[in-house]
């Protein structure tokens, strides 16, 4: 996935940043029959951001600007309600905010800044599989409160997996320490 410079998006203090190709977001506001339910994408084509908002059921008619955001916004505008003076922000309707744009951006390339496993030390290789085993179990506690009752009492009790051709085995038991007589 590529990153390209956006010239026109600038944070509250003026710095300029990046937004990935192929961004892609979904917005709501209002309600009842004033509602607006959009999807906002921005894709380059030959370096050049093109700023598409989808709308209607289903996403199936949508106004694209080559411009900027907010011609793209305002254009959606003119389409649902033509002749109107309102104008939409673009950072509220394509969610251009700097702060949220950086986390998503190190959310999807964290994978790329990631040490293969041969390559860590034995300590980090032991810290990366236990935080890996405490995030299934947070996924697995998440996960089954959607599927099961809470008098069912379900609890994860082992996983098993292979890194590289090294096995890897959690026991997620609950021991009981008292001494039997």
């Amino acid at each position: 996935m590529s990153t390209y410079s956006y010239t026109s998006a600038y944070s509250c203090n003026n710095t300029q940043f990046k937004i990935l190709d192929n961004y892609l977001i979904q917005t709501s506001w209002g309600r009842g029959a004033s509602k607006h339910v959009i999807q906002c994408e921005i894709n380059y084509i030959e370096k050049v951001p093109v700023f598409k908002i989808l709308f209607e059921e289903n996403f199936q008619l949508y106004v694209n600007s080559t411009q900027s955001a907010i011609s793209a916004a305002n254009a959606y505008l003119q389409m649902k309600k033509p002749n109107t003076q309102a104008h939409l922000s673009e950072i509220h309707i394509f969610f251009l905010n700097s702060q949220e744009l950086e986390r998503e951006r190190e959310r999807k390339h964290r994978f790329h800044l990631l040490k293969p496993f041969n390559k860590l030390s034995n300590s980090m290789k032991t810290k990366r599989v236990y935080m890996f085993n405490e995030h299934l179990v947070v996924n697995f506690t998440n996960t089954a409160t959607k599927y099961f009752h809470s008098n069912d009492h379900l609890t994860l009790q082992e996983i098993c997996f292979a890194v590289q051709d090294k096995n890897f085995q959690a026991n997620f038991r609950v021991q009981n320490k008292e001494k039997k007589n």
